[in-house]
């Protein structure tokens, strides 16, 4: 599949969550930032056009990966730790006469990218508003404990044919220690439909100049929906017996910051006192643990675009920390390249807190 081509895997998203999210002045046609987030948690989604990568250098793939993130060239700390921990794999699977190969594992405790190419026997119909969509639930371990959140990127496969397609699938967890062995079981392929045409339509006629838009069921039935492209199963187990499970803890006492617990109805943020008793780094993640209190279940330190945290390196590099999930006072953040932790220099929070690595 060629660069222009455009593939997002889904999370399911249900009708209410679509209807909600239509609540910008027209005519600017766009969520604003508060509901931007509340989609984003509910599909776990993150589209990227694909950049160039070569089919035959699997190795390589999760270097340019990380190199389009950051824009930037990895060190050779980063290349290192790549090509010590990636898993080559390389196992495929046919049903129906799709093909679906696994090819190949990178992961650290609380973090795991798969890369999995996919081989139709007709073109895939994918574009930005037919995209590729997978359920959470069909990765899972021995106890049948599921990820908190997943999201996918396109990767460039090589070649200008429209049947195949090869992406990274990003799945994220509180902790996997309690098991090593888990299972892709991708039990049907779903395309998520999004009717802009009918969508717009509705915007310009029966919602012109309203402010709170929400659709109605029937409405968001019809703008967004799944339409199954094939069934499975494609079935794959991996082995994380030998993930890295580094990571470098960052607060030695704690201490109290301001967190995002709310939004009123003008949009405008209502932040509380919060308790940070750790900061956890990891070469491919990070989590934020604070005190629970009876007004928040989870805390949000990057609310808007303008919240950023990064880890910063001891040659002033800095690497942006990603919030996948948020929950029992823990917000889940993966990394936007591998971080090699005994580089790390401090910890900058959005609101300029900065710790020290001990």
């Amino acid at each position: 599949m060629t660069p222009e081509k455009l593939l997002t895997a889904l999370n399911d998203i249900d009708s209410g969550a679509i209807r909600e999210a239509h609540t910008e002045k027209a005519p600017a046609r766009k969520a604003n930032r508060r509901l931007s987030f509340l989609i984003a948690a509910i599909i776990a989604v993150t589209a990227l056009t694909a950049t160039a990568f070569a089919a035959e250098e699997i190795t390589g793939w999760f270097r340019e990966y990380f190199v389009r993130n950051t824009e930037n060239d990895l060190t050779p700390g980063q290349i290192e730790f790549i090509e010590e921990n990636e898993q080559i794999i390389e196992e495929t699977q046919d049903a129906n006469g799709f093909q679906l190969e696994l090819k190949s594992v990178l992961a650290d405790s609380s973090t795991i990218y798969i890369t999995l190419g996919i081989t139709a026997p007709k073109a895939l119909p994918f574009d930005e508003d037919n995209r590729l969509a997978f359920d959470p639930f069909d990765f899972y371990d021995q106890n049948l404990k599921t990820p908190q959140a997943l999201s996918a990127w396109v990767l460039d496969d090589g070649d200008t044919s429209d049947h195949t397609n090869d992406l990274i699938l990003v799945y994220t967890l509180g902790s996997w220690n309690e098991s090593d062995q888990w299972t892709l079981r991708i039990k049907e392929l779903k395309l998520w439909i999004h009717d802009a045409a009918y969508e717009q339509n509705l915007l310009d006629t029966k919602y012109a100049g309203q402010e709170n838009i929400m659709l109605t069921d029937e409405e968001a039935a019809l703008a967004y929906r799944f339409e199954t492209l094939t069934e499975g199963p494609w079935e794959f187990s991996i082995d994380l017996s030998k993930v890295d499970s580094a990571e470098l803890e960052m607060v030695t006492d704690p201490f109290t910051t301001q967190s995002c617990c709310g939004f009123k109805a003008d949009g405008t943020l209502v932040n509380e006192e919060v308790t940070i008793n750790s900061i956890i780094i990891r070469p491919l993640s990070a989590t934020i643990q604070t005190e629970l209190t009876e007004s928040r279940a989870a805390p949000d330190f990057t609310p808007t675009m303008d919240d950023q945290i990064f880890v910063v390196m001891k040659d002033s590099s800095r690497i942006q920390l990603h919030p996948d999930w948020a929950m029992s006072g823990k917000q889940h953040f993966t990394t936007e390249s591998p971080i090699i932790l005994d580089e790390v220099d401090y910890v900058l929070l959005a609101d300029g807190t900065k710790l020290m690595a001990p």
